[in-house]
């Protein structure tokens, strides 16, 4: 055998090896986690800009992926010469190729039509609060997030839409939802589905509990009965004959995205241009949301490093960031992100479909 058919021989069985890789299993094992990455990310970077639209009164939009269709190739190609000086096949040339590409095609899928607006103004129901709950939730982050008044107690029902211009009310809901979350972290009550009449969500003591500080703080603040075992939340609108109901108005999934877009602190430019509502107390002076949203979610201005900033986006000229080191602001950017998909996770796109090959 001579050298270059020995050279041509070898370098074939290593370009028919690279051409026989099994590709899909590996391009499995090395695309799904870069694909499932890029559309959490970007899903969530969505979100963020839809929280920051509405602080200025724009209008939100999502934008669903809906298919990702990766489409892997490998071609290999093999090339030789040979000169015969002096009648001797010893002097020859040999090449070889191989290509790999990954040619993606994504789908997305507008969220709108009337099905979709309407599960975005549908309030919360009772069932979806109790399925946040027991699924490990802290009971004053789901209500502080989903419900507006409680027996009369106000949760800033004026910040579920755009930014109001005098400063809500807000502490007294504040302290009953702290009290809920004492009773919840010391186990001393359980939340059931009542069937009965008054249909609800009941809240119920564990033995010894109902006479608890925590208890008896709570009842008085919401005008319950002292020491009563249980109480049931309600959709009825005046409960003051029952001193067991609770009267609860949750927000919609809009009016709790609303809630949160009080909480982008624009930078002080986009004040000067009269681009967002300053919010002032009675007497006039400003009301600064951190008071009320700075120990539940933050939006800031401040351009943070990408190793510090866990999500960021652009808008109007200006980055606005969640803090990394902020995981009061990512859990309920979690708590959002899951009611969102409860509340509006079956929508289906109505609009038009746009699919983008993309090739490389």
């Amino acid at each position: 055998m001579s050298l270059v058919s020995g050279r041509l021989i070898l370098v074939a069985i290593l370009l028919g090896a690279i051409g026989c890789q099994n590709l899909g299993p590996q391009t499995l094992a090395e695309g799904r986690p870069a694909y499932n990455t890029a559309v959490q990310r970007t899903s969530n970077e969505e979100m963020l800009l839809n929280i920051v639209r509405l602080r200025y009164r724009d209008t939100p939009f999502f934008l669903k992926v809906s298919a990702i269709a990766a489409n892997v190739s490998a071609e290999v190609g093999l090339g030789g010469g040979a000169q015969f000086p002096n009648m001797a096949p010893n002097v020859g040339s040999i090449s070889g190729t191989a290509k790999y590409r990954d040619n993606p095609t994504v789908t997305y899928a507008p969220l709108q039509g009337d099905a979709f607006v309407k599960q975005l103004l549908t309030p919360v129901r009772l069932e979806t609060l109790l399925l946040l709950i027991d699924s490990g939730w802290s009971i004053d982050r789901v209500l502080r997030l989903c419900v507006q008044r409680l027996n009369g107690v106000r949760n800033a029902p004026s910040a579920s839409g755009p930014t109001p211009e005098l400063a809500p009310t807000y502490e007294e809901f504040a302290r009953v939802a702290a009290l809920f979350r004492a009773l919840q972290q010391r186990d001393a009550i359980y939340f059931t589905v009542s069937h009965r009449a008054p249909r609800g969500l009941t809240v119920q003591f564990r033995k010894g509990e109902s006479d608890s500080q925590e208890a008896l703080e709570l009842a008085t603040r919401l005008s319950l009965k002292a020491g009563a075992r249980r109480f049931t939340f309600t959709n009825q609108v005046d409960v003051s004959s029952d001193s067991e109901l609770i009267g609860i108005e949750t927000r919609s999934l809009m009016g709790s995205l609303f809630y949160l877009s009080q909480a982008v602190a624009p930078p002080e430019r986009h004040e000067s241009n009269a681009w967002v509502t300053v919010t002032r107390n009675h007497d006039g002076s400003r009301f600064e949301w951190n008071q009320m949203m700075g120990d539940f979610f933050r939006i800031t201005s401040t351009k943070l490093s990408r190793s510090n900033a866990f999500l960021s986006t652009d808008y109007l000229g200006a980055s606005f960031s969640i803090d990394h080191a902020d995981l009061n602001t990512k859990a309920t950017f979690a708590l959002l992100d899951q009611l969102f998909a409860l509340q509006a996770g079956t929508a289906s796109g109505a609009g038009p479909v746009l699919t983008l090959p993309i090739s490389r």
